[in-house]
């Protein structure tokens, strides 16, 4: 019976305020929905026009072109990097071997300790 008399009664009731508040909601999504489909059918248009245009193939001037090369030679985990570090390898190598052998020569000669350089 409440719900008949609240809804039967002419006017600016409860539940018609109610209904009101979510159809203003809504109209406010229509209004964002809008926009948005604008906005979306101008970049379509606007990549479109860009998509014709022919292109420098050495890109657009930059700045600083370091910043895109591959790889930054700052910060970068031993052997990790793009250099090829064979040849320092090999020395080095060589260089510790050389190292190894004349540790071993002066043991054999008991001119010192093993570990002595």
């Amino acid at each position: 019976m409440l719900i008949y008399s609240i809804a039967s009664s002419p006017g600016d009731n409860a539940l018609s305020r109610l209904v009101r508040q979510y159809d203003a909601g809504k109209e406010v999504l229509l209004r964002k929905d809008a926009i948005h489909t604008t906005m979306m059918e101008q970049a379509a248009a606007d990549r479109q026009l860009f998509a014709a245009t022919p292109t420098d193939p050495a890109g657009p001037p930059l700045r600083n072109p370091e910043s895109f090369n591959f790889g930054s030679p700052w910060n970068v985990s031993a052997g990790q990097g793009t250099a090829d570090l064979s040849a320092l390898s090999k020395y080095y190598e060589g260089k510790n071997k050389e190292a190894e052998r004349e540790r071993v020569d002066r043991f054999k000669k008991q001119k010192g300790s093993v570990y002595d350089l």
